[in-house]
């Protein structure tokens, strides 16, 4: 034994997803956070790199918590450039996996999924940063949008098909019209076409 060890903080356990790539709508961003260390209250965590949407800055964003304790509080401080600052709280355990979602808008341009990533403040007086880690995010398929799950994906929804066609020319004659579209996106059920 002897000599002395160097420990690495990081988080052992991070990745995104999201509930919707369509332009302009409203998105769930759903992030899994686990440490390999506890950080003491006043601990900050920033996300950056989430880039597109149309969300004004906001210092109290609120953040829910799909699973594990809330150790980040109830909200946190979101800026327009694409960061969200969570303060570690409460005396809980950083330690233990934490899923956490909160509400954006999408923007109107479609864009791939940006480079998102986490860094971390260790406060009470040990005042240490990492920064830069990468946060994997999610390929999966979700309205139709190969990799439409991953984090900011956005998609402008439209018609790669649109056709219309009569059964009669004639004036005064039965006449039937024949309508074939075709989206680029999956519609939810309850969409309406005009």
């Amino acid at each position: 034994m002897g000599g002395l060890g160097t420990f690495v903080g990081t988080y052992t356990e991070r990745n995104s997803s999201q509930s919707s790539p369509l332009a302009g709508g409203s998105n769930t961003i759903t992030v899994t956070l686990e440490a390999n260390l506890d950080l003491p209250d006043g601990s900050t965590v920033t996300l950056s790199g989430l880039t597109g949407t149309q969300t004004p800055s906001n210092a109290s964003l609120p953040i829910s918590y799909v699973s594990g304790s809330a150790v980040y509080g109830t909200e946190g401080v979101w800026n327009a450039n694409g960061s969200l600052v969570l303060t570690v709280c409460c005396g809980l355990n950083t330690s233990s996996a934490v899923v956490i979602s909160f509400e954006v808008v999408n923007g109107d341009v479609g864009q791939d999924s940006p480079d998102v990533s986490v860094g971390f403040y260790i406060g009470g007086g040990i005042d240490f940063e990492v920064s830069g880690l990468s946060m994997p995010t999610s390929s999966a398929t979700i309205l139709g949008v190969v990799g439409g799950a991953g984090v900011l994906k956005i998609v402008v929804a439209g018609f790669d098909e649109r056709r219309m066609g009569q059964s009669n020319p004639l004036v005064n004659g039965s006449n039937t019209f024949t309508v074939t579209l075709t989206t680029n996106v999956e519609l939810p059920d309850g969409s309406t076409v005009t």
